[in-house]
């Protein structure tokens, strides 16, 4: 049957003396207890500014196809000041604990390869090391169980005495002060730059998506630096000021009300 439910079939069989016997058998198709998978994360490493990725991969596949499960989605936590992801829309949860969904992981790969990959950038952070937690399978196409193994990022190269330090361990980096908050129809950002390299800062709504750039160009001198901007064509509700470095990222909400 093309659809999902019981379907019945009666076979004939007939033994060497020609004597006909009848089997009825019941089929359940797309079954979603007879449908499963492990959905494991690896585990990644990395040095402040590296561009690194984790794989997904999809193991002990049970039946995925008989139960038309063609892909699944699932969530995805990590702590934002250690990777930060490139290619999806971040959603911030606290100053520790950031969210992405990863759509549409094939399940047609073979088992040895993977079925998704996610690129980061490593910063310097605020931890030596985060889980990379994974949370709310959901399989397109039909029913089935998705049992998840999550990973851990470790961040590489820390300097913990009689060595270079990447920055001024007595400098803080990251977005200072934000004035007015809320605003209206102009704001000041104030950001602290202790390192070189490309920097920008930038305002996203609460979706992930860039509303205004601020400023993003080459940084080659350190120290505390106002950025005015007009924020008069932004409706009224809840924005992210992102401030991003080569090693680190901060972001500070912001209100419009007028």
């Amino acid at each position: 049957g093309a659809e999902n439910g019981y379907h019945n079939a009666v076979f004939e069989l007939s033994d060497v003396c020609g004597r006909i016997s009848e089997i009825k058998v019941t089929a359940e198709v797309g079954d979603p207890s007879a449908a499963s998978a492990d959905l494991h994360i690896s585990n990644i490493s990395g040095k402040p500014g590296d561009d690194i990725e984790a794989e997904l991969h999809l193991k002990n596949r049970q039946n995925l196809n008989i139960a038309r499960i063609n892909s699944i989605s699932v969530d995805l936590e990590f702590n934002p000041t250690l990777i930060y992801p490139l290619d999806y829309n971040v959603q911030h949860i606290d100053g520790k604990t950031a969210k992405i969904t990863i759509p549409d992981v094939s399940i047609n790969q073979d088992e040895e390869e993977a079925v998704g990959k996610i690129k980061f950038k490593v910063g310097l952070g605020n931890a030596e090391e985060c889980d990379l937690m994974l949370s709310n399978p959901q399989t397109q196409g039909g029913e089935g169980e998705i049992s998840l193994h999550n990973g851990t990022f470790k961040l590489l190269g820390v300097c913990y005495e009689g060595g270079a330090r990447l920055l001024n361990p007595s400098g803080k980096a990251g977005i200072t002060d934000i004035k007015p908050n809320p605003a209206a129809n102009e704001i000041t950002i104030a950001v602290s730059l202790i390192e070189k390299g490309q920097t920008s800062i930038a305002i996203y709504n609460i979706e992930g998506e860039k509303v205004s750039e601020i400023y993003a160009g080459e940084v080659s001198t350190f120290g505390t630096y106002e950025f005015t901007s007009d924020i008069s064509n932004l409706s009224n509700g809840t924005y992210y000021v992102i401030f991003q470095t080569p090693t680190i990222k901060d972001s500070q909400s912001i209100m419009i009300v007028r």
